[in-house]
């Protein structure tokens, strides 16, 4: 795309920004302004973050980009439906985009100048961005192979506008900036997964990983008395850490820990290692198992019964092991699911699925992911590192 329309564009997006920052400030979002102004203050100890300082300005990008409310949408959201008719094509293609943008911490690998833009490499998903600033660039506090925290909202293929305020870190800090990175990735793993290729290596790690967790314990699914099943797992996770390079040993606290009062109460613990969802631990998984085995001690109120009614509804249990159950017991699974739901018509070839979407509409909202994430060579250099 040629220099001017790019500069057309950045433009544009900063005078739709500013347009989104007046409607984000309107009556109507008062109640929802303020408590997400409040958090943010309270998070940085700050009694009230003062308006037009970074600190207000990146809790409204925050507001206008990634906030939701109750159903669903968000302030762009709103924007194009009170606004869309009025605005062009090429307006509203921008807009969408921004309904996706890129949260990263960026190496600074050069800047340009003379087209106002700055060359980033985002620690996160491993990809390069060629970022436009609606200020000057040579007022961007880092110089070349600092990094920033930073927001990119996209604007033309290959394109992205800096989205709220730049926080620079110096190159010496490159130690705190990995630790910080590493964070992300365990806990905002959606962010690297931008990448397909890191995606697919995502995928690779985890068939490694349940090939090593079946030849640890025979198969990728067991069932254990409980305080055997978190003594097993632990050691599991020992050894894995002992083999690995990256590996973070522990060796005096647990990587699995649960109070005595939960152990009491389980029956049994199931670990499921499967291929999507990754690592499981299912309590009384051994009652679901009696249950597919024997349908008949599905009576009203018991404990297999109430099993299966909790793997149902749990929000932290995927549709997986259901899955399961029903491919190991073809025979017994459409007995199970009439008892225990009382539709005597219900079969799983049919109709199963369809439960689980029902029962579990959470799990369908988003694309899988891979529960392990790829770390950089690079970013494992700069984490063992020497702070300045």
């Amino acid at each position: 795309m040629a220099d001017d329309e790019i500069k057309r564009l950045i433009t544009r997006a900063g005078e739709l920004k500013a347009e989104l920052l007046s409607y984000a400030q309107t009556k109507r979002f008062d109640r929802y302004r303020e408590a997400e102004l409040r958090k943010a203050a309270e998070a940085r100890d700050d009694a009230k973050l003062e308006p037009g300082g970074d600190r207000w300005i990146t809790a409204m990008d925050d507001f206008i980009m990634t906030f939701r409310f109750p159903d669903g949408t968000g302030v762009i959201d709103r924007y194009l439906a009170a606004n869309g008719k009025n605005l062009r094509k090429s307006d509203r293609v921008l807009l969408d985009g921004w309904r996706d943008p890129v949260d990263g911490i960026f190496e600074l690998k050069s800047r340009d100048e003379s087209a106002n833009s700055l060359t980033l490499h985002n620690l996160i998903d491993e990809q390069d961005y060629q970022a436009y600033a609606t200020l000057n660039v040579s007022l961007v506090p880092a110089d070349d192979g600092d990094f920033v925290l930073a927001r990119l909202a996209p604007v033309a293929e290959g394109a992205w506008s800096v989205s709220g305020t730049l926080t620079p870190f110096p190159r010496e800090h490159a130690k705190v900036v990995a630790q910080l990175a590493l964070e992300w990735l365990t806990t905002r793993p959606k962010l690297a997964f931008r990448n397909p290729d890191k995606r697919e290596r995502g995928w690779e790690l985890m068939r490694q990983e349940r090939d090593s967790f079946a030849g640890f314990f025979g198969s990728d699914q067991v069932i254990l008395e409980p305080r055997e099943a978190l003594d097993r797992l632990n050691d599991y996770y020992q050894s894995r850490a002992d083999e690995s390079e990256r590996g973070l040993k522990r060796e005096d606290e647990p990587f699995f820990r649960l109070s005595d009062e939960q152990l009491r109460l389980m029956n049994t613990i199931g670990i499921v290692y499967d291929e999507t969802d990754g690592m499981s631990l299912l309590p009384d998984f051994g009652i679901l198992k009696e249950l597919f085995a024997d349908p008949s001690q599905a009576t009203p109120g018991c404990k297999h019964t109430e099993a299966l009614l909790t793997y149902l509804d749990s929000e932290s249990i995927y549709p997986g092991p259901l899955r399961r159950l029903a491919a190991a017991h073809p025979d017994t699974v459409d007995e199970v699911y009439r008892r225990v739901l009382k539709k005597p018509s219900f079969t799983w070839e049919k109709q199963g699925e369809p439960l689980l979407r029902k029962r579990k509409p959470w799990y369908f909202k988003e694309d899988r992911l891979p529960k392990t994430t790829p770390t950089s060579d690079y970013l494992m250099e700069l984490l063992a590192g020497e702070d300045g």
